[in-house]
């Protein structure tokens, strides 16, 4: 919302000023899950702020989150937001779990049963998803937010094969995987 309403001038102004880097929560590239969480834009003009702050010659780290769309559309929100980051083509570019906490909307969701907890294995296959289908040049990508069950960084596309590989290995063998403990990832 801060990027909406600024001018290119605006930005202009604040990137001279010294503020070189901005922070733009995408949650969902998929038009339907944003809608739901209520986050008040479509996915083309997430593409817009999130290009405009770059054309202002910002750096812009961007963020999905996992399980935001439930099982249902996991699949679609997470092309669908691969498609977003790969038309915004962001500096860095990161997924978090959606995780709900107390007194918020998402947490009175959860709590009437309308939000799907999500096992790691069906996190780790919408996040395989997503960066299998991510088009970006040179972007810095992390999954180790203290919500992630797989801690992983590389750089897009060079190391998309060996997270791919790791996210392949913890799904054939799930017993093996370097899983986070839940214990640790509580927020």
């Amino acid at each position: 919302q801060s990027l909406q309403v600024r001018t290119p001038e605006e930005l202009a102004r604040l990137r001279a000023e010294g503020l070189t880097q901005l922070y733009l929560g995408i949650e969902s590239g998929d038009d339907a899950t944003l809608a739901w969480l209520d986050k008040g834009v479509a996915a083309d003009e997430l593409v817009r702020v999130g290009r405009k702050a770059q054309d202002a010659g910002m750096k812009l780290s961007t963020m999905v989150l996992l399980g935001a769309a439930g099982r249902a559309r996991s699949r679609e929100h997470a092309r669908a937001s691969a498609d977003v980051v790969s038309r915004i083509a962001p500096r860095f570019v990161s997924t978090l779990v959606m995780t709900p906490v107390p007194d918020t909307p998402l947490m009175d969701a959860w709590e009437r049963g309308e939000v799907d907890d999500m096992s790691d294995l069906e996190l780790v296959r919408e996040l395989r998803e997503f960066l299998a289908h991510v088009e970006v040049r040179g972007s810095v990508f992390r999954s180790n937010h203290a919500s992630n069950a797989l801690a992983l960084k590389g750089t897009l596309p060079k190391d998309r094969d060996a997270l791919l590989e790791v996210l392949d290995a913890a799904l054939e063998r799930p017993d093996e995987a370097p899983f986070v403990p839940p214990w640790l990832r509580a927020l």
